[in-house]
């Protein structure tokens, strides 16, 4: 039979100050619905009371049927953000970021399953040091759309990332999110449009984030996330790229994603 005793007291709550409105409005006294329902006077008292922690389902909807109170279960499929789309120019920046870091002693795992019972998300790329025990959750982008749902998808995936390197048997003292924008004009301008948010939200840049992933000896102080610009071509030590918001004034290299993906 099935039960409520797997949900919130909050609910048998509301179900018992539906019973009791529903029979005042009625004006009737508890036995006439006990009589009404075909249950005992005491079970009527207890639901009003929310005191049954496993009430049967089939009894809650025949005590309200008979109050005539309108009664809808929803059920809420969790929010699950799909695994980021396999695209060329993405793929290649992921791939490109992944390798990088584990050239310098990072242990890289990509496309993460982070979340819990209603909400589900991918991190792109989950690093940690094993010496330092610094976990580094990146977000790769290779153009920027909306700038309020990247900060709240960082937010939520350094939440969950503590229980994602458990699984792996990392033990970090320390979370930091990164966001990595393919080097275009494109996303240089829309950084520079929405300053204020990066600025407040991204404030360990390309030369601190450098320092960081080279030798990372300690991470930014909380709640500095990580900002720069990768090159999937480039071959240089600091891979890392300056924005426009770090004071670089020339071009990148690429005008946009396709122009990125039609260079060969």
């Amino acid at each position: 039979m099935a039960r409520f005793e797997v949900l919130s007291h909050e609910l048998l709550r509301a179900i018992g100050t539906a019973v009791g409105n529903g029979r005042r409005a009625h004006r009737w006294p508890q036995r006439r619905l006990a009589a009404e329902a075909g249950v005992a006077q005491s079970l009527i008292s207890d639901i009003e009371q929310a005191r049954i922690r496993d009430l049967p389902l089939r009894t809650a909807i025949r005590v309200l049927t008979a109050l005539d109170v309108e009664v809808e279960f929803g059920l809420h499929p969790p929010r699950v953000t799909a695994p980021p789309q396999r695209d060329r120019a993405h793929a290649r920046c992921v791939a490109y970021v992944a390798r990088r870091l584990e050239q310098t002693g990072w242990r890289v795992a990509t496309e993460v399953s982070v979340g819990g019972p209603r909400w589900l998300g991918f991190v792109d790329v989950l690093v940690f040091h094993p010496v330092e025990r610094v976990l580094l959750v990146i977000e790769v982008k290779t153009e920027i759309h909306d700038v309020g749902e990247i900060e709240r998808q960082l937010g939520s995936y350094e939440r969950g990332a503590w229980d994602a390197a458990a699984a792996r048997g990392w033990r970090p003292r320390a979370v930091t999110g990164v966001l990595l924008l393919l080097a275009t004009d494109e996303n240089d301008r829309r950084l520079v449009e929405n300053r204020g948010t990066f600025d407040r939200a991204f404030q360990a840049r390309a030369r601190l984030l450098g320092e960081l992933v080279r030798v990372p000896s300690g991470p930014p102080a909380r709640g500095a996330r990580g900002l720069g610009m990768i090159d999937p071509r480039s071959r240089r030590r600091a891979w890392i790229l300056p924005t426009w918001l770090d004071g670089r004034r020339t071009p990148a290299r690429y005008r946009d994603r396709p122009d990125y993906l039609g260079r060969r």
